[in-house]
């Protein structure tokens, strides 16, 4: 039996391309150039020479930059964030663009026939130089941080998405093998009751085999993680009819669901354990006959499953019981609902009970 594939949402993780993030940086940057040369360069086409040219220079410094940061990274054996590493790196690779650009900007102007006077202002005065390698270099670090710091960031995102895909397949696997179990048990007694009723009752030998074979599809079904609970009432009737069949005047059983309730999403199967637990030891503490009462109902937004037997409470380890059926489904819960579904028992014949044993399940109604 298999249940349907579980995927993650798709990411929602920006692009990492570098030409994306080029344009998406050097574009702005370039329109910001226009204003700010305008002051120096009236005439359109020299400022655009000379924009297009600074925004070249720095779209392939800033790539040459990314090539030398993913080959650090691939070389360092951790994959978490250096700050310190990648500070240093934005730092010593950012100077050089600094110094192309300061040494490169006479060349430009006078390519555009800039008086002398305004280059030796805007290049060779000692005030004018600092800004221009203050200015160079601090766009190239902004970039560099920025992209870097992103590149960390979706990588992060990255393996924990994985991370997240590998829980939830393992958890998928085990809900898997807690669903598949069928008790066996059930099954040999099952066939040796037909073989029984065949030879004195064939009229319940017919509504036997017709319960039996309602309930072993319930078993062998493959659905969701979920269904309405209304298919495991209808499963739970037909296994009590036939241990009802098998017991006769010794067990005495009701089912009672509410529509509301049977029309919940619930973690199928999670009363057959419950009722599997009461029959097991219930038949062994109980005076005759034993009762067995079946309920769900919806309260406060929550969905209230019961299991209720006449009996004494079996503590596990004690008279062969395991507890792995419980066991099981609480882990199915804590799975399905972590920390918001509960597993609950009444100990109804300690002192001042009523003499009844009680296994609930609560869980977020859907």
């Amino acid at each position: 039996m298999s249940l349907p594939a579980i995927e993650l949402p798709p990411s929602v993780t920006p692009p990492r391309a570098l030409w994306k993030w080029q344009l998406f940086f050097w574009g702005p940057f370039f329109i910001f150039e226009q204003p700010l040369f305008n002051t120096f360069f009236p005439a359109w086409d020299s400022r655009l020479l000379i924009t297009t040219t600074f925004a070249f220079v720095l779209v392939a410094a800033t790539t040459l930059i990314e090539f030398g940061h993913d080959q650090i990274r691939s070389l360092s054996r951790s994959t978490r964030t250096n700050f310190t590493r990648t500070l240093l790196f934005s730092v010593l690779a950012c100077l050089p663009i600094a110094v192309i650009n300061v040494h490169l900007s006479p060349h430009l102007y006078r390519a555009t026939h800039a008086a002398p006077e305004l280059i030796e202002r805007l290049c060779y005065n000692r005030d004018a130089v600092v800004s221009s390698y203050c200015f160079w270099f601090g766009t190239s670090f902004v970039w560099c941080l920025s992209r870097f710091f992103f590149l960390e960031w979706t990588d992060r995102l990255r393996q924990e998405r994985e991370a997240a895909l590998g829980l939830i397949s393992s958890q998928h696997r085990e809900l898997s093998l807690l669903r598949s179990q069928l008790n066996v048990h059930f099954l040999f007694n099952a066939l040796n009751s037909l073989i029984a009723y065949a030879d004195y009752d064939p009229q319940a030998l017919k509504t036997l085999v017709h319960a039996m074979s309602d309930y072993l599809r319930f078993c062998l079904e493959a659905r969701g993680e979920k269904a309405p609970l209304q298919s495991e009432i209808d499963a739970v009737s037909n296994y009590l009819k036939i241990e009802h069949l098998r017991h006769l005047d010794a067990l005495v059983y009701e089912v009672d669901c509410t529509a509301e309730a049977a029309n919940t999403q619930a973690p199928i199967p999670i009363l057959q354990p419950l009722i599997e637990n009461a029959l097991r030891y219930g038949l062994k503490t109980s005076p005759r006959p034993l009762r067995l009462r079946v309920s769900a109902r919806i309260e406060d937004g929550h969905l209230h499953a019961e299991v209720a037997n006449t009996g004494r409470w079996v503590a596990a380890g004690k008279s062969g019981s395991t507890g792995v059926g419980l066991s099981n489904l609480r882990r199915k819960l804590d799975l399905l609902y972590p920390n918001r579904a509960r597993l609950l028992h009444e100990n109804g014949d300690a002192e001042g009970g009523d003499g009844w044993i009680r296994a609930r399940i609560i869980l977020p109604a859907e």
